[in-house]
């Protein structure tokens, strides 16, 4: 599965109790300007910042959701100002704090499609 690429990579996943994970959160995220070079610059941005654990395009009211880790609420809010609102290509962007996990797993089901 490894030479395939069905598998990735191996990670090591952090507890629920983890002192120093400081808060996640959920960002929507509208464009403005939707063009192929401000989503395709948007996309490498996101890839390259080490606060964003997942981003992926949807369908629907947002263009982008995001998955980002901070210190405290105080740290994302300077990581919002500095990355998302500086975006001119953004309409807005909205935030929602983790406050419990009820699930969360990384492992997927094979689907047959046959």
């Amino acid at each position: 599965m490894r030479r395939s690429g069905i598998i990735a990579r191996t990670v090591a996943l952090m507890g629920d109790n983890a002192d120093s994970a400081g808060i996640l959160v959920v960002v929507t995220v509208s464009f403005e300007r939707e063009t192929p070079a401000a989503y395709e610059a948007f996309r490498t941005a996101m890839r390259k910042d080490e606060r964003v654990l997942q981003c992926y395009t949807i369908s629907g009211q947002f263009d982008f959701v995001l998955i980002v880790a901070a210190a405290s609420p105080q740290d994302y809010e300077r990581w919002g100002e500095r990355t998302l609102m500086a975006n001119a290509a953004l309409r807005r962007y909205d935030s929602f704090v983790v406050w419990s996990t009820v699930k969360f797993d990384t492992a997927r089901p094979i689907f047959d499609v046959t």
